[in-house]
């Protein structure tokens, strides 16, 4: 014991040390592991604005396929609308206009590729909205600004347009609070009806216009950034949106956004989109081969050798009988012919299945034309020893003549 006292000492001591200075010394950090958006956030813009509406008592519903009844017949208090996927003719225009004036909420959002096509109803609209169409899109017209830090476009003297990087702090200090907006649409003070509610960038330029129609009211802007699902935890943009989705369905009935859905790449697109077509090139070969190696034959003989030919039916009847012989079993071999003689007699004269007696032994002699006394030597028992081969012989005769006519 005194031998191990002091190794187990040092041992102890040394593990006691080790846990006080990782105690000291070493701190435990939570590591927090970056989780991708997922799929219904990457198909769905505005997944969390319908999770915010809905869960404030506001339901929100989508609609991907409108006809000219949508609008008039939507029983709730706000629509949204994406402008190129909505048919705007006169007859919807007309169809959907008393539904605004009777208290509807409409926002629009004018995105490009409405830009691209005329629509006689939009025109109606802007028309009695009192705003001038002429100024819509400008010159400068890009891509959507991302954040307080996207960059801004100042003109050119040969009329285009050169980028220049705003840092996020000069872009705070210049706008400080303000929304997100679409920089591809901006609206011409001019062209404003008097009295109507406006927001602009800080640029200056109308990225937003309210114009009351009736008891509602009509809302357009260009592509709703302020609204989609990264930029809306952003204090300015959750204001803007709730001014114009919550706030503005004050009696709870909902919010319906009538719009497109953005087609989410699958496997297939996410595999063309990595560049990266190597590794699944090497996997798709080597399941090929795999799979070709498994179903092709092996080399050599493609079944086995059939085996020689059974030997004919009288060749084993026949080495039955010798192997009787050999042990003096012979009276057993014509045991179950002597059964099936006894069993199909008892069915032909409805009698016991048994012995037949001697009256039947002699109906059943002369119906098969043999003597009565092969019929006896054959259900009689044997007194004394063996059956003999000779008499084997002449008993098997006498079951084949009885077995043809029964």
């Amino acid at each position: 014991m005194n031998r191990y006292f002091i190794p187990l000492i040092a041992i102890t001591s040394l593990i006691a040390v080790t846990v006080i200075l990782a105690f000291v010394f070493l701190e435990i950090v939570p590591w927090k592991k970056p989780v991708p958006p997922s799929s219904l956030a990457m198909e769905n813009d505005f997944l969390a604005l319908e999770r915010w509406l809905n869960r404030t008592g506001h339901p929100a519903r989508t609609e991907t396929r409108p006809n000219a009844s949508t609008i008039p017949l939507a029983g709730e208090g706000v629509v949204y609308v994406q402008a190129s996927f909505f048919p705007w003719t006169k007859q919807n225009y007309e169809l959907f206009k008393p539904w605004v004036e009777s208290g509807g909420r409409l926002l629009i959002a004018l995105d490009r590729e409405w830009n691209k096509e005329y629509s006689e109803g939009m025109d109606l609209l802007f028309g009695d909205l009192g705003i001038g169409a002429a100024q819509f899109f400008g010159a400068e017209a890009k891509a959507v600004p991302k954040g307080n830090g996207g960059a801004e476009a100042e003109p050119k003297e040969d009329g285009g347009a050169e980028e220049k990087a705003a840092p996020e702090e000069d872009e705070a200090k210049a706008a400080p609070g303000r929304p997100y907006f679409d920089h591809a649409i901006k609206f011409d003070p001019k062209e404003l009806p008097p009295g109507c509610f406006s927001m602009s960038d800080s640029r200056g330029d109308i990225r937003l216009v309210s114009v009351k129609m009736g008891d509602g009211s009509v809302t357009l802007f260009g592509s709703p950034v302020f609204m989609m699902n990264f930029d809306l935890g952003y204090a300015s943009n959750a204001r803007l949106t709730w001014r114009l989705t919550g706030a503005g369905d004050s009696e709870g009935k909902g919010v319906l956004f009538i719009r497109g859905r953005k087609p989410y790449p699958g496997f297939w697109g996410r595999l063309a989109g990595s560049g990266r077509l190597l590794p699944p090139l090497l996997s798709f070969a080597v399941v090929l081969a795999v799979g070709v190696w498994m179903i092709v034959p092996v080399f050599g003989r493609l079944f086995e050798k059939p085996g020689p030919p059974g030997k004919p039916i009288g060749e084993r009847f026949l080495a039955e009988a010798r192997f009787f012989r050999r042990y003096g079993a012979l009276d057993s071999y014509i045991e179950p012919y002597r059964e099936t003689i006894k069993q199909r007699l008892a069915k032909k004269t409805e009698s016991p299945n048994g012995n037949p007696g001697e009256a039947s032994r002699r109906a059943l002699a002369e119906l098969c034309g043999i003597d009565h006394t092969r019929v006896d030597e054959l259900f009689k028992p044997r007194q004394s020893g063996p059956l003999r081969p000779g008499e084997f012989v002449r008993v098997m005769e006498t079951v084949h003549a009885i077995l043809e006519r029964l």
